[in-house]
């Protein structure tokens, strides 16, 4: 399967695409709970050095660290960045799953912001209509 490839600068927004990486098992799950551990610690700003190493590392980031990154700002009620990083995932070639949605709208609603929540769902919705994911309300009774 092809990837795409680009370099970003995770700390700054609006460069080019990120790179997608490739790594293995025990490697990537350590870089998972490295991203728990800062969600716990609340050091949003370490979350962009990790990706960086796992860059230099050749390391795939998938959507466990994306989701775990957006956690991080989630509990650190960075809002505007846990949306940032939905759209690094999206950007990734990654595709954000209810988890990455739920995550990114709860940090609107933390910091109170009702216009954030409706924005995450409209993407959200989009996302729905161009994969073609949305599930039909039909019962088999």
């Amino acid at each position: 399967m092809l990837q795409r490839k680009a370099r970003r600068s995770w700390s700054s927004p609006g460069n080019k695409r990120p790179q997608v990486w490739s790594e293995s098992g025990d490697a990537a799950r350590e870089i998972t709970r490295r991203l728990s551990s800062l969600a716990r610690t609340r050091e949003w700003w370490k979350v962009a050095g990790i990706f960086l190493e796992m860059e230099r590392r050749n390391a795939e980031a998938n959507k466990y660290h994306f989701n775990a990154a957006i956690n991080v700002m989630v509990k650190s009620k960075q809002s505007r960045r846990a949306e940032q990083w939905l759209i690094f995932m999206q950007e990734a070639g990654v595709q954000p799953d209810m988890v990455s949605y739920n995550s990114v709208m709860q940090a609107y609603v933390q910091t109170g912001d009702v216009a954030g929540v409706e924005q995450v769902l409209k993407r959200m919705q989009h996302a729905e209509k161009v994969l073609g994911t949305h599930k039909s309300s039909e019962s088999s009774s």
